[in-house]
């Protein structure tokens, strides 16, 4: 196999990989469900406490709720308390005096990323409101820390490191030199695993460790699910120069245990039922190293060691023909785990990306057909090509996967922040968080002219699904008129399911002239 190709294969592999990386994307973290008091919002009176729920559970370390006034001093030296289902966080308030404060809250996904965020909360009517841009813009941003690319680089590690050691578990070379050619590969593997686990935990300890001391990362590690894996996974790692390739029994009980504690400390152990989605995870894991694996055999030995290839294609052909029904399997089987709607695919990144890995998985079986076809007509010059088209597929696969397990599988409901200027007042409405079930409703009308006043204002909300008929909505004012203008305001379950919605807005002035203002969203 010529050097120069295998070098190109992988310089190929980690530049596509460090573009990949700095593409935008919402990560496939703890996501708030729910929000007490809402997002942005503005009560009457202060409320008792601040209590978020999220999708899935969250670590018992590193989490906290952070209220600060205008002058971003602390309200409350009061600390966060995590639910007993590990879902939820909540923070007790003392009497909050009329005015604006900022909301923050930080938590560790069930897979460890960090997600953090900020909102307003106003409190009575203060003489100045945070402007819906700035809501939208700046506060109302949910960030989730970590470089896909150390993620990228230590899942193809990790899939060509037990594809690698399991082929050796199967098959056995005749001629020395290639088996020290195997043994050398292996090696190689195990450096490049070893040294992607550091860098990805020194990545991920240095997100997760933000505005947190130094003394905070004994507990992370003892305390929280991530930090577990993690200690296992390293220990792995260093066991991998001990003890592989002394029993064939010792490397396949490794392999094993190593997949296991990926898939507890990845994602598929956020979801539910959790035991089902660790073991999808992990046949889906396994049977991609073995389509690895196998492929860099090929590709390695087969200009200097085709008889051995020869020897090992038929046993690689049932295997990869086996993985790629498996694989298929197990990826519609996860979709239909993740996502709730198939619609759902053309509204993400994620989505969009398992389309394009779809497209090439079919290409792969394509490639797979010819050389099936080229190895029964004895058409073995053509297998060289056929097998590095493969694998270049395979890259490709590799990298979308790579992003597919940083990617949210489901579209995010964000609040609804929409401003119209009319031919006679600007229509500021809110709607937050917009999720299915209760939500704050609110309407800021400012009259453009001075002899004008605001009369009625009536709000009603339109399923475009039309499952229902239109629901007027109660909503009432909460301020008088000012420079501000007048603002309306309900909570309520006034989305009580997802699908389009469409929110009409209908402004009588004190000529009894009516503007009509509309917006169309879409809650998941």
């Amino acid at each position: 196999m010529n050097s120069r190709w295998i070098k190109a294969s992988f310089a190929f592999l980690f530049i596509w990989m460090l573009l990949f990386s700095f593409t935008k994307g919402t990560f496939a973290h703890a996501v708030l469900l729910e929000a007490n008091p809402p997002l942005n919002s503005q009560l009457k009176d202060s409320p008792p406490e601040i209590r978020y729920i999220f999708n899935e559970r969250i670590e018992k370390e590193l989490y906290y709720i952070r209220v600060f006034n205008e002058e971003g001093e602390l309200v409350t030296n009061n600390q966060a308390e995590i639910s007993e289902d590990q879902r939820g966080i909540s923070l007790m308030l003392p009497p909050l005096d009329e005015g604006n404060y900022t909301v923050t809250y930080h938590i560790l996904s069930g897979d460890g990323h960090p997600v953090e965020q900020s909102s307003i909360l106003t409190i009575g009517t203060p003489s100045k409101q945070p402007s819906p841009w700035y809501m939208n813009n700046v506060i109302n941003q949910d960030h989730h820390s970590g470089i896909s690319v150390d993620r990228m680089l230590f899942y193809c590690s990790l899939l060509f490191l037990v594809g690698w050691l399991g082929w050796g578990i199967f098959f056995s070379f005749t001629n020395q030199s290639n088996q020290s050619t195997y043994e050398n590969w292996l090696q190689k593997f195990r450096h490049f695993f070893l040294i992607s686990l550091i860098i990805t935990s020194i990545i991920q300890v240095s997100s997760l460790l933000k505005g947190w001391d130094i003394a905070s990362l004994i507990p992370l590690l003892l305390r929280s699910l991530w930090g577990w894996t993690w200690i296992v996974s390293l220990g792995l790692a260093v066991l991998s120069y001990l003890i592989l390739r002394k029993s064939k029994w010792i490397d396949a009980a490794w392999i094993l245990l190593l997949l296991t504690v990926e898939g507890i400390s990845g994602h598929a152990i956020t979801f539910t039922p959790s035991y089902l989605t660790v073991i999808v995870d992990f046949v889906h894991l396994i049977t991609a190293a073995a389509w690895v694996g196998g492929l860099w055999f090929f590709i390695l030995f087969w200009k200097h060691a085709s008889e051995e290839m020869l020897r090992f294609y038929p046993l690689f052909s049932r295997v990869a023909f086996i993985s790629l029904i498996v694989l298929t399997i197990t990826g519609i089987f996860t979709t239909i785990l993740f996502l709730p709607e198939w619609s759902y695919l053309t509204k993400t990144a994620w989505g969009i990306l398992l389309l394009i890995k779809t497209l090439l998985v079919l290409v792969v079986i394509i490639v797979a057909s010819f050389i099936r076809a080229s190895w029964k007509k004895n058409q073995l010059d053509r297998l060289p090509s056929l097998f590095r088209m493969d694998f270049t597929l395979m890259i490709f696969i590799l990298i979308i996967v790579g992003a597919l397990t940083y990617l949210n599988p489901l579209p995010e409901n964000k609040p609804l922040y929409w401003s119209e200027m009319g031919r006679s007042a600007q229509v500021i409405t809110q709607i937050t968080p917009k999720v299915p079930g209760d939500n704050q409703i609110s309407v800021q009308v400012v009259m453009t002219e001075e002899e004008l006043k605001v009369k009625r204002v009536t709000v009603s909300l339109i399923n475009l699904d039309g499952k229902i008929a239109p629901l007027k909505v109660p909503i009432e004012p909460v301020s008088s008129e000012s420079s501000l203008g007048t603002t309306f305001m309900v909570k309520g379950p006034y989305l009580p399911f997802a699908g389009k919605w469409k929110v009409e807005v209908r402004v009588l002035d004190s000529n009894d002239d009516e503007r009509v203002y509309a917006k169309s969203f879409e809650v998941y």
